[in-house]
């Protein structure tokens, strides 16, 4: 094939996704305002037909068990109970508004073929991981129902898209997506954070607390042999912002800055492993995806270079957007393809463009209030990502029997291939793209189909084709492997669930949080 050529116009792309993030659009609310139980019992009937036994027990009676609580709490009120009827109410609303929506999407007609589309994303992502030999004879897996492939739903929130991992209470990953990404396929390689690191890393008992332990133990070593430079080589906290250093400052006014450096990407552990768990399972382009979903997430267009600190419980683990990319665009080079240094340099070029021509002498970290903490030298941060990369990517985990995440699995030279012969079929519109292929070398291949075409004079038209061609192609997927295939008849009315409706109003501003993080 011709020479890769990573990246097309950011002007274009740029004006693509805020397009198709600003597009309006709506989905069905049954829950909102009822206060009669018969949206919440079509839902629960619902669930009982288009879900396969497997999920009746602990996804559908979970839920039918919350309505039954409700309804006892129901019957003993009178009329003027208003107060009390309507808190009911409440909770239940807010309950199945979330945790009930792929059942409500499923059934409907609306986004039914997006829907099976994201469905088929999430399950090569999930069977991926706990399907591989290496991995099941490598880790300890805590699933109480391992052939439960994540449910997925659309929202009309766009501060996602986020993961609910697997719990006690409800032990099924669901996966949320904002409404304006189903008709913007490039932008779902950002699933492979959500679904192949959140949903998945905390199922591997030890997983995040040994990648945890690498990279501080990795960039110590770095410190201490001399292979890390810094401009700086102390770290000034304010007097408020000392509480949490308190057991390594003592009575010292400053900390070293190798210690900082330590606590701060052993705090960003989960945002960086599942960035980890994005690249190698959608390639380099996950970079190039995530830069433009959380450029036009900013209300300035740019990435965020700010990240919190609170005195008593430290580093936020979310990382500024500027720090989370030249991070991965680290991983970008350790990856095990020839065009690895081509890609790089490419998504480099993207995001100084992104950051208007050049990037910031300084990051900075804010309290939750807002006020400043304290700035930091760029280039000290940068001095220390290659070696976190490589502790991510390449360190040696007891939890997964001595093997990286590398070792595992990667995103190899075939992965790269199959993206590219298939990304030339999403160009032309061709509807026999080979359904044998996984459902994320097809969700990659839009994306290098769509910055290939950015640089074209009918951009609009190619776009409007790849995303339908990438959506069949992918619903497809999700037919022909029968991934919710009708339930054979089963009455589960009789079974027990043990999670009450207060442990599943608590999931939910689980999720609430994760929205707004």
């Amino acid at each position: 094939m011709d020479k890769l050529i990573p990246l097309g116009s950011h002007p274009a792309m740029s004006k693509y996704i805020s397009s198709a993030l600003s597009r309006p659009s709506t989905l069905p609310e049954p829950f909102q305002g009822a206060s009669r139980l018969d949206a919440f019992q079509a839902a629960i009937e619902n669930g009982r037909q288009f879900l396969p036994a497997r999920y009746q027990k602990p996804y559908v009676d979970i839920l039918n068990a919350a309505l039954v609580q409700a309804e006892e709490a129901l019957k003993p009120l009178g009329p003027r109970a208003t107060a009390r009827r309507q808190a009911v109410f409440a909770q239940l609303e807010s309950v199945f508004t979330v945790l009930a929506a792929p059942i409500v999407q499923l059934s409907g007609s609306k986004y039914q073929k997006e829907l099976k589309a994201f469905l088929a994303l999430s399950s090569n992502l999930f069977r991926r991981f706990i399907e591989d030999d290496q991995i099941t004879k490598a880790s300890k897996l805590k699933l109480l129902y391992p052939d439960l492939d994540p449910l997925a739903f659309f929202t009309t929130d766009q501060s996602g898209p986020y993961a609910l991992g697997a719990s006690r209470e409800l032990p099924l990953t669901i996966i949320a997506k904002p409404i304006a990404q189903a008709t913007c396929l490039p932008l779902w390689l950002a699933d492979g954070h959500e679904v192949a690191g959140h949903g998945i890393h905390h199922l591997v008992e030890g997983l995040q607390t040994d990648i945890q332990k690498a990279i501080r133990s990795a960039v110590r070593k770095s410190f201490d042999e001399k292979k890390v430079k810094t401009s700086t080589q102390t770290v000034a906290l304010p007097a408020r912002g000392k509480t949490f250093f308190s057991g390594l400052l003592g009575e010292q006014k400053t900390l070293t800055t190798r210690e900082f450096m330590c606590e701060l990407f052993g705090a960003w552990v989960a945002e960086i492993s599942a960035d980890a768990a994005g690249l190698i399972n959608m390639g380099p382009l996950f970079v190039d995806a995530g830069m433009l979903l959380l450029s036009n997430s900013r209300h300035n267009g740019g990435l965020s270079t700010t990240s919190e600190y609170d005195s008593q419980s430290g580093f936020a683990e979310y990382p500024m957007d500027l720090v989370r990319v030249l991070l991965t665009i680290e991983m970008v080079r350790k990856l095990p393809i020839k065009d690895a240094p081509l890609y790089a340099t490419a998504l480099h070029e993207r995001l100084v463009a992104i950051m208007g021509g050049s990037l910031p002498a300084q990051v900075s970290w804010l309290r939750k209030s807002g006020s400043y903490v304290l700035n930091m030298p760029l280039a000290d941060l940068r001095a220390v990502l290659p070696t976190v990369a490589e502790a991510v990517l390449k360190s040696k985990l007891p939890s997964l029997s001595n093997q990286s995440l590398t070792d595992v699995m990667t995103w190899t030279e075939a992965d790269e291939q199959l993206v590219r012969e298939v990304s030339a079929q999403l160009e032309n519109g061709d509807p026999s793209v080979d359904i044998v292929v996984d459902a994320r070398h097809i969700v990659s291949a839009s994306l290098m189909a769509v910055e290939r075409a950015s640089t074209k004079r009918d951009f609009a038209k190619i776009a409007e084709r790849i995303q339908a061609t990438g959506i069949q192609a992918l619903a497809d997927i999700y037919d022909s492997q029968c991934l919710l295939c009708l339930p054979s008849q089963k009455d589960s009315s009789e079974t027990e669930a043990t999670t009450s409706l207060t442990d599943l109003v608590r999931l939910v501003k689980e999720v609430k949080a994760l929205r707004g993080r």
